[in-house]
């Protein structure tokens, strides 16, 4: 059993979280999400696009009905007509046997609650395209479509589909251990970005470290692979140090550095909080005030203590 398969508690809600962060963060800028799409949509549509970059929709602000059935990010794309077609990512870091309903339940509300003006400025029935992208261990081939398609099957016509094939229910499923690192958009932090999503090994932080230019956006690269894929501080220096004497700049700089502890921080609170139950202001104050040692040391201490005392009094 890996690391990324083995169960984590209480801690997988956290990872999720931080999956969750991670693409929304990057997908958030317009250029990167402009990029993404183009990626992975079919060719045919892509060549409909028109150039301006897609919005992002408020996907955490819903009414009460939609807000059980939210995905991970809805974009709005604008087409060359005029009209436009509504992109909806939901990312899986690990199987789920019950993704084809969710996502039909995702479709429904979708159409659902499109505003009537917007409705109105289309000739058609609206355009949904459901992009399920998986960045988890192992082969996963779910059913893909409402006809039972499955993703060998989907991949084999992808070319040719149209927004005609889109205006009912169906998934463009993207597996991104499949691609190579210069096959995940055009965009250099963005390929850096879902390559650490989906590969946790020496050989991937090499390939991130050739293509991704020193500053903020290694850092979050950095910070992701520590916290979410387990990946050790001598992996991480250990490339760092083959980079440095090739003549690259690699060191992790002080914002990774805080990056990593702030996110241990915010785990170990979500562990205390499931454990003991509300916490108080000093209880948070002196997690996010400590150091990395001393964070790694209580989120060990938590698993079998009985008290918030006895975490604190652990030192590793």
């Amino acid at each position: 059993m890996t690391k990324r398969d083995k169960p984590q508690g209480s801690g997988q809600g956290v990872r999720r979280v931080s999956h969750d962060a991670f693409i929304r963060r990057h997908l958030s800028d317009p250029k990167k999400a402009r990029a993404f799409i183009r990626c992975f949509l079919p060719p045919k549509i892509v060549a409909r696009l028109a150039d301006q970059p897609p919005e992002l929709l408020d996907t955490q602000h819903v009414n009460g009905r939609l807000r059980p059935s939210r995905s991970d990010l809805r974009l709005r794309a604008a087409l060359k007509d005029g009209g436009f077609i509504d992109i909806n990512l939901e990312h899986k870091a690990h199987r789920a046997t019950d993704v084809h309903r969710q996502m039909h339940r995702y479709h429904r509300n979708i159409i659902g609650s499109l505003p009537q003006e917007l409705a109105d400025q289309l000739e058609d029935e609206p355009v949904v395209v459901h992009l399920l992208v998986y960045h988890g261990p192992g082969r996963w081939n779910p059913q893909v479509t409402m006809k039972g398609e499955r993703a060998d099957e989907a991949v084999a016509g992808f070319k040719d589909l149209d927004l005609d094939d889109f205006r009912r229910f169906r998934i463009v499923f993207v597996d991104l251990k499949g691609y190579a690192i210069d096959e995940l958009t055009e965009d250099p932090e963005l390929q850096a970005a879902l390559y650490a999503m989906a590969q946790d090994s020496t050989e991937a932080l090499r390939q991130i470290y050739s293509r991704l230019p020193p500053g903020i956006a290694r850092d979050e690269v950095e910070a992701y692979l520590y916290l979410n894929w387990n990946t050790p501080d001598d992996a991480l220096e250990s490339v760092q140090q083959e980079f440095k004497r090739n003549g690259r700049r690699t060191t992790m700089g002080r914002t990774a550095k805080g990056l990593i502890r702030k996110g241990q921080a915010t785990a170990l609170l979500t562990q205390l909080r499931f454990k003991f139950g509300r916490l108080s202001a000093g209880v948070r104050e002196r997690v996010s005030a400590a150091t990395a040692d001393q964070l790694d040391a209580w989120a060990v201490a938590v698993l079998s203590a009985d008290s918030l005392d006895e975490v604190f009094a652990s030192k590793g």
